[in-house]
């Protein structure tokens, strides 16, 4: 889900207003390097970070990104790739289906927080199942919290899939949790909570949790097997959810509740086992619930 188109070494580098000066092994002319491409440094491990690279000394051999490159994260032999526009693929962080759980959430979280350092962009979930679990002590898999301009994109449902590992965990787990975030976006994929039809609800355990967030797209997404609701919609604006397929869900498939939700539209979903219902609002007499729009379900 990315194109690489050159591969080098990092000598060295340094701190340069706001981003760094780069030294790579092979000068910039000899790979072909422009201003506007991207540099991925140390691929396929935790430590991964992608940088815009946004002007080029071809006397001194080196290229100036931004953001700065984190001191002491990388050393003199480290891999680097060009790439000619950026894309957070979590494979890059170190995830793979084949991986822990441990490993996933730990490498699927450094690909949010890098691509949210760089301005926002599309964090990739190429073809598998990538397991994950708690992020130390946190109620949450995976953090979507207080950041902006993150579009999570998969290659399909029943292609790409994140779920929750399936273990002796009964204590609140969201996989997703995004708190006081600003435009996320879900496409293309599976997210699977891991609840058995003969397990309790888990209260706070969804696989997609909003608080105090704006503009939210779910898109073609296979919520499936929460532990509580499919998805919690808490004092939010602008939330969209479409032609998803949201089932076998512990307590409710979609779950608006007060404080002041605004501005919901649920169209086009497919809804099936769910426990108690399909969508629920709740709503008290001091707070609202309002402009919801809600048709071509089934």
């Amino acid at each position: 889900m990315w194109t690489q188109i050159k591969e080098t070494i990092l000598s060295s580098y340094t701190p340069a207003g706001l981003g760094s000066d780069v030294t790579l092994a092979s000068t910039p002319s000899t790979l072909g390097i422009n201003v506007g491409m991207w540099l991925i440094v140390e691929p396929y491990s935790s430590q991964c970070q992608i940088r815009r690279i946004v002007s080029i000394n071809s006397g001194a051999g080196t290229v100036n990104v931004v953001p700065a490159l984190t001191t002491g994260w990388h050393s003199s032999g480290d891999k680097v790739y060009i790439q000619t526009s950026p894309n957070w693929d979590i494979t890059l962080f170190g995830a793979d289906a084949l991986k822990t759980a441990t490993q996933n959430t730990e490498s699927i979280n450094a690909a949010i927080t890098d691509c949210y350092q760089c301005g926002g962009g599309i964090v990739s979930i190429p073809k598998g199942k990538y397991l994950v679990e708690r992020d130390g002590s946190n109620d949450w898999c995976l953090n979507v919290n207080n950041v902006t301009n993150i579009k999570f994109l998969g290659e399909g449902i029943g292609v790409s899939s994140i779920e929750r590992e399936n273990n002796s965990d009964v204590s609140p787990l969201r996989v997703f949790s995004v708190i006081n975030s600003v435009n996320i976006e879900w496409h293309e994929l599976n997210i699977e909570g891991t609840g058995s039809p003969t397990d309790d609800f888990v209260g706070d355990s969804e696989c997609i949790y909003l608080e105090l967030t704006d503009t939210i797209l779910i898109s073609k997404v296979n919520i499936t097997m929460s532990r509580y609701n499919g998805v919690t919609i808490k004092e939010s604006n602008y939330v969209r959810i479409e032609n998803c397929i949201i089932n076998q869900c512990l307590n409710y498939g979609i779950s608006a509740i007060y404080p002041d939700c605004n501005n919901i539209e649920i169209q086009s979903n497919v809804f099936f086992d769910n426990h108690y219902q399909d969508i629920d609002f709740e709503n008290n007499h001091s707070h609202t619930i309002s402009n919801v729009l809600i048709e071509n379900n089934s």
